[in-house]
């Protein structure tokens, strides 16, 4: 995976988490919500940073970015690990 498959897996992932985000179940607990909101905010704050990262030619640390952000996806249930995988496979072309 290189700059540009980051690049895009990681604003695919800022789209997908705004989309959960909207969708969080209002039948959770107050506290819970907001727990889970806030984690979810995180993560949208972290992805233009591991961007700026790859721009900088910074790849090692967008990657370890990229881990940690779908880590994250994977606890919250958003995405499966073999999903990511997936995700990190990028296209033939490159």
């Amino acid at each position: 995976m290189i700059g540009p498959q980051v690049m895009l897996t990681l604003q695919g992932y800022e789209a997908d988490i705004r989309k959960h985000r909207g969708r969080m179940d209002v039948h959770m607990l107050p506290m819970e919500r907001t727990k889970k909101m806030a984690e979810l905010d995180h993560l949208l704050e972290m992805i233009p940073k591991a961007i700026q990262f790859i721009y900088d030619q910074r790849i090692e640390k967008a990657m370890r970015w990229l881990g940690f952000i779908q880590g994250s996806l994977w606890t919250h249930g958003i995405f499966t690990i073999e999903e990511m995988k997936n995700h990190n496979r990028g296209t033939e072309e490159e």
